[in-house]
């Protein structure tokens, strides 16, 4: 089942975001990265945030990039990022390099951007698309011309709740800065919607 037997040591409120958080662990271990590896994560919303986390454990080289300041703000308390970079649609060339990141992870889900996404890729490198899609579209020749590998992932695995856990109890994640309110279960039904 995907279910972890909780350890005292976890704050239940944090462990309430564990389904949110499996899927960034898999996220990131799909990417496959390794100590150095350039990782953009594009979105800082729960899950770039909590994926920025985990791929800094798993060594990776971190950019961390929105269009909203208040989550790159909450990126550079946390740390986890090497770069938090703001971005917009205008901004992008800007400030993501061509052919920079071993694996390039959207979680934003901005329609249009693929292109962008795979440019980003370094040669032989990965684009991640994170579920909730109706349909991606790229220029098959440009992901062609670069060898990039499209991956598309969705929820998680027991094993991925195991790795968080050990990260949380570890401190090499956190989800407290990310927390922007808790409100009684009989409420949950109006915070999704406002979601």
């Amino acid at each position: 089942g995907l279910h972890i037997k909780l350890p005292d040591d976890v704050e239940p409120k944090h462990a309430a975001l564990f389904g949110v958080g499996g899927v960034a662990m898999r996220c990131c271990r799909k990417a496959d990265l390794r100590i150095g590896d350039q990782f953009l994560v594009v979105g800082a919303g729960i899950v770039g945030q909590l994926a920025a986390q985990i791929a800094n454990a798993m060594g990776a080289r971190v950019t961390l990039c929105d269009v909203d300041e208040r989550r790159l703000a909450v990126a550079r308390e946390i740390g986890a990022a090497e770069e938090v970079v703001a971005v917009g649609t205008e901004l992008w060339a800007d400030q993501i390099a061509d052919a920079r990141f071993r694996a390039v992870l959207d979680v934003a889900g901005v329609p249009g951007m693929e292109d962008n996404l795979i440019r980003a890729a370094e040669h032989g490198g990965s684009v991640l698309f994170i579920a909730g899609r109706h349909k991606v579209e790229y220029t098959f020749n440009l992901a062609q011309g670069r060898e990039i590998t499209v991956k598309q992932n969705s929820h998680f695995d027991r094993s991925a709740l195991d790795h968080l856990c050990r990260l949380v109890r570890r401190r090499l994640v956190t989800f407290a800065p990310i927390i922007q309110d808790v409100v009684p279960v009989a409420e949950a039904a109006r915070v999704y919607d406002t979601l």
